[in-house]
């Protein structure tokens, strides 16, 4: 009979495809589409945008070892409680990926544009830093336990066999991501108010609407007239993105 390290793999190596994938978004710039690492340009006095790039290339690499083909006799099966943990956590990773990425958008032009004050801050080489620095210590840590997973699986099954060796070559990618991550913050130390401001940093959503009944103290009314005035900035926001014709409005249409 398999171990539970053995019965877990295949599972949680898929799961580990998606929390990869989650934690190679996270070192991308919110609106940023180039991933390649820059070679003929000159040093830039932080090793923090080099760091990122390849800290990028390594959980691609994890990510591209890590497509597992459907083990025969799973399909239909439910997930192994590892497996769920996993998937969890890659959940959330981008869920909070998401969250930042509610202060960017789009213009007219496809070029990226804020949504809301705090877009300065979340495209500052403050929060990409604070960001990378997360996603070395989470890759770190992930590489430890899947390694140990590895190491526990029985070598002897065919199916496994091919889980074991991407879960290895994967471990070996995310360690080198977390050692990236690792000289660039030697180099130059993350400080703790970088990591303070990205974990502030709020969801770019507008207050709901309250009406008011007659009723409320003074109290209840200024927060009425403060989350009035935010709606109006979030609305500002989004106005500003959209192009100052409409593409319903045509001849025929005005008829």
């Amino acid at each position: 009979m398999l171990r539970r390290g053995g019965r877990d793999l295949p599972d949680v190596a898929g799961s580990m495809h998606a929390l990869a994938l989650a934690i190679g978004g996270c070192v991308r710039d919110i609106g940023e589409r180039d991933s390649r690492v820059p070679a003929d340009i000159a040093e830039p006095a932080s090793p923090w945008p080099a760091a990122r790039a390849k800290a990028r290339r390594a959980a691609f690499l994890a990510v591209q070892q890590l497509r597992l083909p459907l083990v025969s006799g799973r399909a239909g099966t439910g997930v192994s409680e590892r497996g769920q943990h996993v998937q969890a956590a890659a959940r959330a990773l981008a869920a909070g990926h998401d969250l930042l990425a509610t202060h960017a958008g789009c213009d007219a032009d496809g070029a990226w544009a804020g949504r809301s004050a705090w877009a300065p801050a979340v495209r500052s080489a403050e929060v990409s830093r604070a960001m990378a620095a997360e996603m070395g210590e989470l890759a770190r840590h992930v590489a430890a336990v899947a390694a140990a997973m590895v190491a526990a699986a029985p070598a002897r099954s065919d199916e496994l066999g091919k889980a074991r060796q991407d879960m290895a070559v994967a471990c070996r990618y995310l360690r080198m991501l977390a050692a990236v991550v690792r000289d660039a913050h030697q180099q130059e130390p993350v400080p703790g108010d970088d990591r303070e401001l990205l974990r502030a940093t709020p969801a770019a959503a507008a207050p709901a609407r309250r009406l008011p009944d007659g009723s409320e103290p003074a109290g209840a009314l200024c927060a009425g007239v403060i989350a009035a005035a935010e709606r109006l900035r979030q609305s500002t926001w989004a106005a500003a993105g959209r192009p100052g014709w409409s593409p319903s409005v045509s001849a025929e249409a005005l008829r």
